[in-house]
């Protein structure tokens, strides 16, 4: 069983560091000059400080710029799906105003459509560490492809 004396530890740990201040002092006294090394100089303490502060904010801001990076790709990615699906959209669309596909064709174009929006839809509600990728704002295909052919109205304006 060890016994430890904390007392006496501690008495030790300020005898040497008292030492420490003593050896310095007597160091300047001995040269004659105040400042015999960076321990001794609060402009050089000040300097460090501020340099390892700036050190500290760069990392952050690498970090940060890391970040926006992967928010970037993130939301490239996601736009590049949202073409593909635009895409697709325009094909279905002309398809559903094709006069020669049957009824049966036209609902299976339809079906996809919606199948599509809801996907565009989901893409478009994706959060990237909590802030959204695409501002919120959902597409409005509410009329979907029915009927599209009965629908065409002249552009205001040209009556």
């Amino acid at each position: 069983m060890q016994l430890t004396n904390y007392g006496f530890l501690e008495s030790r740990g300020n005898y040497l560091a008292a030492q420490a201040n003593h050896n310095r002092s007597t160091e300047r006294l001995s040269t004659g000059l105040k400042i015999n090394s960076s321990h001794d100089d609060a402009g050089v303490l000040g300097v460090v400080s501020r340099t390892q502060a700036e050190v500290h904010q760069n990392a952050a801001r690498r970090n940060n710029l890391q970040n926006f990076v992967s928010y970037l790709d993130t939301q490239r990615e996601g736009l590049e799906h949202v073409r593909r699906i635009y895409e697709r959209v325009n094909v279905l669309a002309h398809g559903a105003l094709d006069l020669t596909k049957s009824r049966e064709h036209r609902e299976i174009l339809s079906e996809e459509f919606q199948e599509l929006k809801e996907e565009l839809d989901e893409i478009l509600g994706k959060k990237f560490n909590g802030t959204r990728l695409f501002g919120g704002k959902f597409a409005d295909f509410s009329d979907g492809l029915e009927d599209l052919g009965n629908k065409a109205k002249p552009p205001e304006g040209n009556t």
